[in-house]
């Protein structure tokens, strides 16, 4: 990531070489620090979030009403 970038987000979770973090429009993305390359990993519109974990491969994410989910990401 170049010096001085602003990520304009709230930072969820750093695994590696990544920067995972939620947008205005909660939408979840991802971020390369090597690289700068930025994808959309999932849309949250929907979603109401209480935490979001990022371990290797996967997101799991919890909604208001306790309901817990898994999503894989490549």
């Amino acid at each position: 990531m170049q010096d001085g970038k602003q990520i304009k987000g709230k930072i969820v979770d750093v695994v590696g070489d990544n920067i995972f973090y939620l947008d205005s429009d909660k939408a979840l993305y991802r971020t390369q620090l090597a690289s700068d390359k930025t994808e959309k990993i999932m849309d949250l519109k929907s979603d109401v979030i209480v935490e979001i974990n990022v371990p290797a491969q996967y997101i799991l994410y919890a909604k208001t009403n306790n309901e817990l989910y898994k999503v894989q990401w490549k």
